[in-house]
């Protein structure tokens, strides 16, 4: 299973899960991410799908089937 970084204003977050949130009435696919560094604010965030992709860059992918290599390093 890949895991996919993102980074947004210098900081590095990973997406915990998707789902849906109501706005103004209108249901909206929204994405549940992590902070991977310390906030305190916290560490669980959501954005709308749309908002997030439009925010964050995806800056690596971490093959979890392979054994000490990320798919960033075999490429």
């Amino acid at each position: 299973m890949d895991e996919k970084i993102y980074e947004y204003k210098n900081n590095k977050y990973r997406i915990f899960s998707e789902s849906k949130v109501k706005i103004n009435g209108v249901w909206e696919e929204c994405i549940i991410y992590q902070t991977l560094y310390v906030n305190t604010d916290g560490w669980i965030w959501v954005r709308t799908k749309k908002e997030f992709f439009e925010l964050f860059k995806e800056i690596t992918k971490i093959d979890h089937n392979e054994k000490g290599t990320s798919k960033s390093e075999q490429d």
